[in-house]
């Protein structure tokens, strides 16, 4: 018995001492223990972790130094036995030396250049590019309703062409591919949304130009109605049949032309015609005509040292002849407003006032029945010839047995209703100082009333990022 139980002992100081060989810290807490550990080789015979050389194999895996225990005390000891160190305080400088050593090789490695580095010239390996994909984040699905206008496609074009038209033909858009232009495919153009849905072709038409005011008295002017699609009016002394005519820069004029929409001929007036296809006499028969969006607009072009005055800005509410009125007249109508002359635009957009006026009518029907009633009147400073840069649009439908490319508006009451509730000649002042952003915050304010009183912003909150 007694036996075995020595034989235990030296089983269990044969494992505290490869403890103390692998730097296990517990025996630095409790000292006591090593002077089990310390037993003559002889007595066990076990193979000890200090008795293998680096490089050698260990078959207790339980580390390996540069220099034993053995071989350090064996170099240590005339200096130690000089110290009188007992054999707890040499084998505490022992494990000192190997935590040292272990300490160093660490430093050793954290200063080698990473594998990445070394093999860079070789390509990066599938380990470097896995670290170099950052993790895929799983963020919680939340359940967010989704507001909407309830607007179609051809409405909310329709809701751009009456409240910002230009949007269609404005250069500085064509870095973001928003223009377009005369060559724009039939489904970029906008229609009339109202019922029945027609099959028509959409086009895109415009006039550009400068005009100058007079040098005596500083007037000039611009008197504007869109429902004249052809190409190939008249417009040499001659107030009826061209969408836009202008002063000429000499004539004075205190007033609109009182002969403007009578067919007599006017001493001063000079017409424009829009660059469409159509001639007047292509489209004499069996053709007609609808206008979906339009407008007008102006800026200062002259020097800045004469730049100045004022510009009137009508679109009569019932869409009557804008002839013989003066600013004074102009200023009594609603919708009536004025502007400093800038290099700004100042723009007024054409607003369907009668329910003949969204049907398709006639050439003859248009020249007849709608008058010159969007208009500027410019006073400018007397004594210099002001130079100003004009622009109209506008977009129509038209069918007829030789028009080609047709395709079907679509109805959409809704969204109809929505547009035309808030684009009305009073608005035009809205328009001009808060710009196309003010009227369809309105558009939105009123598609919320229609869209079970959701707040406007979420209700419509799509609308206005996908008009333009």
């Amino acid at each position: 018995m007694e036996d075995e139980d020595n034989q235990s002992w030296i089983h269990l100081a044969k494992f505290l001492r490869e403890m103390v060989e692998g730097d296990f810290p517990m025996l630095e807490r409790y000292p006591g223990l090593v002077r089990y550990v310390f037993i003559d080789d002889a007595q066990s015979g076990a193979r000890l972790a200090s008795d293998f050389k680096e490089g050698g194999f260990n078959p207790y895996g339980n580390g390996q130094t540069s220099v034993s225990k053995k071989q350090f005390l064996a170099s240590h000891k005339v200096k130690y036995d000089q110290l009188g160190l007992t054999a707890v305080q040499r084998t505490a400088r022992w494990m000192d030396y190997s935590r040292s050593g272990t300490a160093k090789k660490k430093q050793k490695k954290q200063q080698q250049a990473p594998r990445e580095q070394r093999e860079a010239s070789l390509g990066p390996s599938r380990s470097l590019q896995s670290k170099q994909i950052a993790p895929r984040l799983r963020t919680p699905r939340v359940n967010v309703p989704r507001y909407h206008s309830g607007m179609s496609q051809c409405a909310r074009l329709y809701a751009v062409a009456v409240v910002n038209p230009f949007s269609f033909f404005d250069a500085s858009l064509a870095g973001q591919n928003k223009t377009i232009g005369i060559n724009a495919t039939q489904d970029k153009l906008p229609c009339v949304p109202n019922f029945p849905s027609l099959k028509a072709e959409r086009i895109a038409v415009f006039i550009r130009g400068t005009l100058l005011s007079e040098i005596g008295d500083g007037n000039a002017w611009l008197a504007f109605t869109p429902r004249r699609i052809a190409n190939d009016y008249s417009g040499v002394d001659d107030t009826i049949d061209c969408p836009l005519f202008t002063n000429d820069g000499t004539t004075v004029f205190t007033t609109f032309p009182a002969n403007l929409d009578t067919g007599t001929p006017t001493a001063g007036a000079v017409g424009y015609t829009f660059n469409s296809e159509f001639t007047s006499t292509s489209i004499a028969v069996d053709t007609k005509y609808r206008v979906v969006g339009s407008g007008l607009r102006v800026r200062f072009a002259g020097t800045e040292l004469n730049r100045g005055g004022i510009i009137h800005c009508l679109e009569e509410p019932n869409h009557f002849s804008l002839a013989a009125m003066s600013p004074a007249s102009m200023s009594q109508y609603d919708g009536y407003f004025r502007e400093p002359v800038t290099r700004d635009w100042t723009s007024l957009v054409y607003t369907p006032v009668q329910p003949i006026e969204l049907e398709m009518q006639s050439e003859a029907v248009s020249i007849t029945n709608d008058k010159h009633s969007i208009g500027m009147f410019i006073n400018a400073p007397p004594g210099v010839q002001s130079l100003f840069e004009f622009e109209a649009v506008a977009m129509f439908e038209i069918n007829g047995p030789t028009i080609r490319n047709q395709v079907y508006s679509e109805t959409d009451m809704r969204g109809f209703e929505m547009v035309n509730n808030v684009m009305r000649t009073e608005n035009q002042l809205v328009l001009q100082e808060s710009g196309p952003s003010g009227i369809y915050k309105m558009i939105t304010d009123g598609a919320a009333m229609l869209s079970n009183m959701l707040p406007a912003a979420k209700a419509v909150g799509s609308l206005v990022s996908m008009l333009l």
